[in-house]
């Protein structure tokens, strides 16, 4: 009986000492966020070259912006254009939705409507585009083999695609990022361009609202001049509400993810050459019913 107690207070002590050396949460998160560095790169350099393209090229969007305004219906046709082909190239789209408003008050907002459309469009021509000429038709399921999230995520647009793409798109991260990414991912048109339309309408409302109640456009974009009264709350509802959203919705996912995964353990092991889902930890997958009876 005392040798039985013996081994049972090491194995106590063991199991202590193995918990103990185990990393911490925040540890094994930085983990998996660096196994997806790919995904991390692609976000980061899009949202970066957008910024960074927005800042030296204000003064020049500044000029065009307010040339436009002398144009007259010739100008509409020119701007649309203009905002399809800003947001192709990775650039922010906040400064021809406030311009919409300004130049051409509430009418503004088909008008950046259309452009939202009109890149979008673009952007999937030429996302798919690429895909087939690089000869990378089928990365979208590598990606998925390899990243369980992107397979949720897969999964939740193959099986219900408008929805999926309306909430995905409400995510608070720069629109070409979105843009380009879901149609990599081999988002269905339709839904796609369902879930630009769904946004763009979204964000455009309170931003046109702003360019309706400037005085000066130019000091506006160039930032010595700013929104007075209602204009100035309702120029940060995109940024407050999208942040908020995006909170929901990601929290959301992650507790889908790993019901995903709590469920697939007991029945297939984990892909060894491939990261675990974020927020997921190997003791989680040990601890599902079906390994604790396989062991007793």
């Amino acid at each position: 009986a005392s040798c039985i107690k013996c081994s049972r207070a090491a194995m106590i002590a063991a199991g202590n000492e193995s918990e103990s050396n185990k990393p911490s949460k925040l540890i094994k998160f930085l983990n998996e966020c660096i196994k997806r560095w790919p995904i991390i790169l692609f976000i980061g350099v899009l949202a970066g070259l957008g910024t960074l393209g927005g800042t030296l090229l204000k003064d020049q969007i500044t000029a065009f912006l307010t040339w436009i305004r002398t144009v007259g219906i010739v100008g509409i046709v020119i701007f649309v254009s203009a905002m399809a082909v800003w947001l192709l190239c990775l650039l922010p789209k906040t400064p021809f939705l406030i311009s919409g408003g300004f130049i051409y008050g509430w009418a503004g907002l088909p008008i950046v409507f259309a452009g939202g459309l009109l890149a979008g469009l673009l952007s999937y021509i030429i996302a798919v585009g690429l895909k087939k000429l690089l000869g990378l038709s089928d990365l979208d399921q590598k990606l998925c083999d390899r990243y369980p999230e992107l397979r949720l995520l897969c999964d939740m647009i193959e099986e219900k695609p408008f929805r999926a793409l309306m909430l995905s798109r409400l995510i608070y991260v720069p629109t070409p990022v979105k843009n380009y990414g879901l149609a990599v991912l081999g988002a269905p048109l339709l839904p796609f361009m369902t879930g630009v339309a769904f946004s763009t309408f979204i964000y455009a409302v309170p931003t046109v609202y702003v360019g309706t109640t400037l005085q000066d456009l130019e000091a506006y974009l160039n930032g010595t001049s700013k929104a007075d009264g209602s204009a100035a709350v309702v120029k940060l509802l995109p940024a407050i509400a999208g942040g908020v959203i995006s909170f929901v919705l990601v929290g959301v996912f992650a507790k889908m993810l790993r019901t995903r995964l709590m469920q697939d353990a007991g029945v297939t092991q984990q892909d060894p050459h491939g990261p675990a889902p974020l927020g997921v930890s190997e003791l989680d997958v040990e601890r599902t019913p079906e390994r604790l009876v396989s062991k007793e």
